[in-house]
């Protein structure tokens, strides 16, 4: 998860996307790790709880800069 989150973070493409952290142990989504996720995301979460924190952070595409991938 961390490497992935930081190679999305690191690339132009896709420096923009949001990354939602799941995890049991969200203690290591703090400090210097944190600027990689726009949320975290502690198990066990209910779905609902899953699902919210998807729709807080959807994005409407295309962008308003309008780039193109």
């Amino acid at each position: 998860g961390f490497e992935a989150a930081r190679d999305l973070k690191t690339s132009p493409i896709t420096a923009h996307l949001n990354v939602i952290g799941y995890t049991a142990k969200s203690d290591w989504y703090e400090g210097p790790l944190a600027r990689l996720f726009a949320h975290v995301v502690t198990k066990p979460a209910n779905p609902d709880a899953i699902v919210s924190s998807v729709r807080r952070f959807v994005v409407p595409w295309p962008p308003d800069d309008e780039r193109v991938l």
